[in-house]
């Protein structure tokens, strides 16, 4: 029972194995580079440097937009100049063009002034013109033809309303009907009556009913003044 309790002698202590110590290959420290020498010598340090030049490129274009100044003159001594191109130039005086003598701006107003006269007679002579060629291109022959228009009840009530009833509509005092089927033509006076299939027309020769299916063309010659 005692045995647990007594304390045993070194020597009757089992060895234990010695521990072994390999030796390890480990990394060489660099040698603490200069400030340039460590922005060039490694990829990310390039990488730094083209955006400080690329920032410095844009603030040059950005400087020459400020001070007035050609963009290619700016940018050029930057690209040369990194960053101190760019103070150079941000410290110059805006370029501003040459101010004109008093001659020259009464000169240009008296031309403004002649302007603004002269705007109401070119306006005038356009609308005179307009109108001339609105009522010479009114004078020359109307033509409605199959396929650009589509004959029905609607279209002929709508667009030759003036020669419905009695043919007293102004379109009627100016221009002759003509019109054409696939077989005949014939020289309308006024459309007595339209009907959802056909039109009948009144004629030199008496009154004629026309099918609208037939119908080829409507021709609105201008009468003789």
């Amino acid at each position: 029972l005692a045995e647990p309790f007594m304390e045993v002698d070194a020597s009757a202590r089992p060895q234990k194995e010695e521990i072994k110590i390999n030796e390890v290959k480990r990394l060489k420290v660099p040698e603490s580079p200069s400030f340039f020498g460590g922005l060039f010598g490694s990829s990310l340090g390039l990488f730094l440097v083209f955006l400080i030049y690329a920032a410095n490129l844009w603030a040059a274009y950005e400087i020459s937009i400020v001070k007035a100044r050609l963009a290619a003159q700016v940018m050029g001594v930057a690209a040369v100049l990194p960053i101190i191109g760019p103070v150079i130039f941000l410290i110059m005086p805006m370029k501003l063009p040459p101010q004109p003598s008093a001659e020259e701006e009464a000169l240009a107003a008296e031309v403004a002034t002649a302007q603004k006269l002269q705007m109401p007679i070119e306006i005038a002579e356009a609308s005179w013109k307009q109108a001339e060629a609105e009522e010479k291109k009114k004078q020359e022959p109307q033509v409605f033809a199959r396929g650009k228009f589509t004959f029905n009840k609607r279209f002929v009530e709508t667009k030759f309303a003036d020669f419905a009833g009695s043919a007293s509509g102004a379109m009627a005092q100016k221009f002759h009907m003509e019109l054409k089927t696939s077989k005949e033509q014939f020289a309308v006076t006024r459309i007595a009556q339209v009907g959802q299939t056909e039109i009948i027309l009144d004629t030199p020769n008496g009154q004629a009913t026309v099918l609208l299916a037939d119908i080829q063309e409507v021709k609105l010659t201008p009468k003789a003044v």
